[in-house]
């Protein structure tokens, strides 16, 4: 089988995405804190640390991709693997956080 053959896009990845990272019960006040700290560091920016969501983001999405643009697709669906596929991205993402609320 060709890599060609193995590489798809899933559009309704998206929607089980966003099952697993804010309704189910392992990740959902995580994203959301993420999401809130995001948007406030750009409102309050600290001078040169909002760059650190760039590794952050970077991360997140090579995490994430494999579930939406390959055969891993299955597996998302069945989220056998996702949630360990999102452990590897917490800490860095916590961290990331962590820097940026500094100042509020």
């Amino acid at each position: 089988m060709k890599i060609v053959d193995q590489i798809d896009f899933h559009p309704q990845a998206f929607k089980v995405l966003l099952e697993v990272l804010f309704a189910e019960g392992s990740f959902n006040i995580l994203w959301t804190g993420v999401i809130i700290v995001f948007l406030v560091s750009f409102v309050y920016p600290i001078k040169d640390k909002w760059i650190l969501i760039i590794p952050a983001v970077t991360i997140f999405a090579v995490a994430i991709s494999p579930f939406i643009f390959s055969l891993a697709y299955e597996y998302l669906i069945s989220r056998t693997t996702i949630n360990r596929s999102l452990l590897q991205t917490v800490p860095l993402i916590i961290f990331v956080c962590c820097i940026l609320s500094e100042r509020f």
